[in-house]
């Protein structure tokens, strides 16, 4: 006799933990690279529109130190790799749910942290992982860095997005594009494929 299982979601697309199953989009990512011209030389006048998750990436919190001081060390990161007509695009991290969630779950630190108001003068009280393990750390930390690069007025143009940032990325990329060349710094496969999908190919 057949015997058949009902489920609410596709195993295909869902596992037994609950979450959707991951994309490989490195194996797609780098075939794309494979297939790319690697000696392409970078335009010496772009307009650079970095990732802003990327950038958080790039250094490290010291507890103790102001948020100010930790905000000024990427102001002075942008300005020195990329210069003063970049634009950097930051994560928001909506209370509703988004497509991302379960990257997000997937991601959360077990050291979780507590939420914090950030201000400029506040100090960090913990470590960087620990502090990042929260999703609403993340929001107000790039609300907070975005303001804060906006109002140094020295030319550099922050963006939150509303949610993930990976089209807000490629859109502006794709807007600038139309008055001067443009560079993006990103590691997201996501903000790639927008690119190619997006990007007018007379520009």
């Amino acid at each position: 006799a057949l015997k058949f299982e009902l489920c609410c979601h596709p195993p295909s697309l869902v596992g037994n933990n609950g979450l959707m199953r991951e994309a490989d989009k490195p194996v797609l990512a780098n075939e794309i690279w494979s297939r790319a011209n690697q000696h392409v030389s970078l335009p010496s006048n772009a307009t650079f529109v970095l990732d802003g998750g990327f950038l958080l990436f790039k250094l490290n919190w010291k507890k103790g130190e102001t948020f100010k001081i930790i905000f000024q060390k990427y102001l002075n990161y942008v300005l020195k790799h990329y210069g003063e007509s970049s634009v950097v695009v930051f994560d928001g991290y909506p209370d509703m749910p988004t497509t991302k969630d379960t990257t997000h779950l997937r991601r959360k630190s077990r050291k979780s942290g507590r939420s914090v108001n950030v201000s400029p003068l506040m100090r960090l009280a913990m470590t960087k992982e620990s502090f990042q393990s929260i999703l609403k750390n993340k929001d107000v930390f790039n609300n907070e860095l975005a303001k804060y690069i906006n109002e140094q007025g020295c030319g550099i143009t922050a963006i939150k997005a509303e949610s993930d940032a990976d089209y807000t990325v490629a859109m502006t990329a794709v807007s600038h594009s139309k008055q001067s060349e443009v560079v993006v710094i990103s590691e997201g496969t996501d903000v790639l494929i927008l690119l190619l999908n997006h990007a007018d190919s007379n520009n």
